[in-house]
């Protein structure tokens, strides 16, 4: 999570909320309670921490990542889905992609939503492309 600030990225970076090889962000959350603490009352305004994290905190990590002054912004589907609480796997673990340094259970990840249904998911597909287009991704320059 570096220091978390996004906008202070180089321009010639990639902003990633998680990626192929560490945990994703709700299993992370999860995994490292005193980085999740840091995170909430940094960046979220503070208090009592959730667990979870709460859809709010999920599509607040992606908010800020898209955001970012970071040229390119990618973040693993499991990620994007975790902001929607009916998109979100039942376990966060299962979610991981690959565990360095293990030959055990790597790249064996399918997602648990089929294409065809998220296409179907409106609501969440409006909130994804308002957040997008708000932070000015996908805009020809």
């Amino acid at each position: 999570w570096c220091n978390g600030k996004t906008w202070e990225y180089g321009y010639l970076t990639v902003a990633a909320s998680s990626c192929h090889d560490c945990s994703p962000c709700r299993l992370w959350w999860n995994e490292d309670w005193g980085g999740a603490e840091n995170f909430f009352n940094s960046f979220c305004g503070g208090g009592q921490t959730p667990g979870g994290p709460p859809d709010w905190v999920s599509q607040k990590i992606i908010k800020m990542h898209a955001e970012s002054s970071a040229m390119w912004t990618i973040n693993p589907i499991q990620d994007y889905m975790d902001m929607w609480g009916s998109l979100r796997s039942k376990n966060a673990k299962a979610d991981m992609i690959n565990i360095p340094g293990s030959t055990d259970g790597c790249w064996v990840w399918r997602c648990h939503k089929r294409m065809e249904d998220l296409i179907n998911e409106d609501k969440y597909n409006g909130f994804l492309k308002k957040t997008l287009r708000d932070a000015k991704r996908g805009v020809t320059y």
